[in-house]
């Protein structure tokens, strides 16, 4: 996952479940780690720690969820 720009990693079906995620208070204990480094507990179904290292021009640069899903999940675009 290098490089890739927030709004066009998330394809719309992730994105518009993000936004209720973070309404409703699921995204948890967010902490910024180090520079450009977030990490967060996103509960859904099941709690799960995510993590997303951005750069300056909000480029995610790597990050991880530990949900079955894999990839670009909901958890990592409500963080």
């Amino acid at each position: 996952m290098s490089g890739i720009y927030l709004p066009r990693l998330f394809p719309p079906h992730i994105a518009e479940r993000d936004l209720l995620y973070f309404e409703q208070g699921k995204v948890r204990d967010v902490q910024k780690t180090s520079a450009g480094r977030y990490r967060a507990e996103v509960c859904g179904s099941e709690n799960y720690s995510v993590w997303l290292k951005l750069d300056s021009d909000l480029y995610i640069k790597d990050g991880g969820c530990d949900c079955p899903y894999g990839g670009a999940c909901k958890h990592m675009a409500a963080l």
